[in-house]
């Protein structure tokens, strides 16, 4: 979509993802070839047609064998590597590897199945899909149950206590009331989606060592199972993320974390796989370790995180990284390779290049900043906690 020039090309309406049951045809039919006034009628089609297409959770299907594909779409095997980009019309030939934003060739990968693939017979095949359909819904399902015991707990209040259904409370105080009553009820909701969440996750999944595994294999399936757990808790526990309480959830699912450390919404993390330091962040977007896949095969590899790190917003960790103290990696920006690293160094873009120096800010007490007191750590509790618990009570609340 070209903004600057007020204009929509046809590549790009073709370009719209699709949903299981492709609205395009529906709503735009075959797109010609030519340029469309930006907020025109052909413009409101695409993007009606694009909103549609973000209705499924796809996200439930990531990492599936029907994710593949799509995949296939890119070319036979071609590899893109992470936090890189295509430009439109662009194509990564067959065995070759290209990184960088914008993408360029870094090499032919000769030799790239080093283990030998596993093919399914078709039975089996079409039995794998099923059994992904069914971790799809099953994590729905786990996600869906905690909203019970929320519930019950209001009823329970307004039945025994309060009858406000009955009695004759004008709408105004009886929704104010209905608030005061949603707040524990919805930290019932997140802390039972938390447990339930972790159990589900150490049930079908027990500790990972790293390795190698088939992408056919159980704990490929477990370990997809767990990474749609992570992926789902973004949509219900997102309050969770970026405050004192997200290190402990992060915990819960296996990860090591040290001590004053601050995660927000990290991508493709595999806990068993991560250690984080103390005193550590972890702004958005960061894909933190996610697990590389190469012909066919599942390979986990130990993240490590220094003391006093800092990854910004949208930078990419491969698995295998070892950060050592005190390193800053710019946003939207890569780790470079483990040997090319040194404590204090800053390292920006991708393809990433160190930064000699830059600014550094001194002379304020720990007491302010990595050490607060424990006064300001409780005030932080309280302030996080209503901020996790009150856009849920509000809505039920106003569904009561």
């Amino acid at each position: 979509m070209q903004v600057a020039g007020q204009a929509l090309s046809a590549q790009e309406l073709d370009s719209a993802p699709r949903a299981a049951f492709d609205p395009k045809w529906l709503v735009i039919g075959r797109a010609r070839a030519g340029r469309y006034p930006l907020w025109g009628v052909m413009y409101f089609r695409w993007w009606l047609v694009d909103r549609i297409s973000e209705i499924p959770p796809r996200h439930l299907l990531s990492g599936s064998p029907l994710h593949a594909i799509y995949l296939r779409a890119l070319g036979d095997h071609a590899h893109l590597g992470g936090l890189s980009s295509l430009v439109r019309g662009q194509r990564v030939p067959a065995r070759e590897l290209w990184e960088g934003s914008p993408s360029r060739f870094v090499k032919h990968l000769d030799g790239l199945d080093k283990k030998a693939r596993i093919h399914l017979s078709a039975g089996k095949a079409a039995m794998e899909l099923a059994l992904f359909f069914f971790g799809s819904n099953l994590v729905s399902v786990v996600f869906f149950l905690p909203v019970f015991p929320s519930f019950i707990l209001i009823d329970w209040i307004d039945g025994h206590w309060l009858d406000l259904t009955a009695s004759s409370v004008s709408p105004i105080l009886a929704g104010l009331v209905y608030l005061l009553i949603a707040i524990p009820a919805s930290a019932v909701l997140v802390l039972t989606t938390v447990l339930a969440s972790a159990a589900f996750r150490w049930i079908v999944l027990p500790r990972l060592e790293a390795g190698s595994w088939s992408i056919h294999s159980p704990v490929y399936y477990g370990k997809w199972l767990g990474n749609q757990i992570q992926e789902s808790s973004l949509a219900v526990l997102h309050g969770l993320y970026a405050t004192v309480y997200a290190p402990w959830w992060y915990r819960l699912l296996g990860a090591r974390v040290g001590r004053g450390t601050e995660i927000s919404t990290a991508l493709g993390v595999v806990p068993d796989m991560l250690t984080i330091g103390t005193d550590s962040f972890v702004a958005d977007g960061v894909m933190l370790g996610d697990e590389r896949i190469e012909g066919g095969w599942m390979t986990l590899q130990p993240t490590v995180i220094g003391n006093r790190s800092f990854l910004g917003n949208g930078a990419f960790v491969p698995d295998g990284s070892v950060l050592p103290d005190d390193v800053l990696i710019g946003v939207q920006s890569k780790v470079p390779e483990n040997a090319r690293m040194n404590s204090g160094d800053t390292w920006v873009g991708n393809p990433p290049i160190i930064l000699p120096s830059r600014e550094m800010v001194a002379g304020f007490d720990a007491s302010l900043t990595f050490h607060p007191s424990w006064r300001r750590r409780m005030a932080r509790g309280i302030v996080e906690g209503l901020r996790i618990v009150m856009p849920m009570s509000v809505v039920i609340a106003v569904g009561y």
